[in-house]
């Protein structure tokens, strides 16, 4: 299994080399970087739907629990596999949100300065 930590606020897109097409018997992931091809079940087509790069795998796995009729903890359990997969074969990004901070010069009452993280 891929080292990255996915947790459940981690947020995923598909890359902008990937094509998913949706056959009769199966479901096929083209990864136009790689000339590969994957296979993927309805259950992995259902959460690459829902990928935007906003929605935080939490949220992911509430919307397919109803879908699936299990338990949110157990689908973001699944999804967390899923995703480790999906980023080793290359179809899924993380996305990384930056939360922006500004300071506010005191003399000017104007936004003077745009941070990802003040702290650093």
């Amino acid at each position: 299994m891929n080292s990255m930590n996915i947790n459940k606020n981690s947020c995923f897109a598909l890359r902008s080399d990937v094509a998913i097409e949706k056959f009769d018997d199966g479901i096929l992931v083209f990864q136009a970087a790689h000339s590969t091809l994957t296979e993927i079940n309805k259950m992995t087509y259902s959460i690459l739907h829902l990928l935007d790069g906003n929605n935080p795998l939490n949220k992911i796995a509430k919307e397919i629990s109803y879908t699936y009729n299990e338990t949110e903890e157990d689908v973001l359990n699944d999804i967390t596999d899923i995703m480790h997969g999906l980023v080793s074969a290359k179809i899924v990004k993380l996305v990384h949100r930056a939360t922006l901070k500004t300071k506010i010069n005191k003399e000017t009452n104007m936004n003077t300065e745009y941070l990802a993280n003040p702290d650093v």
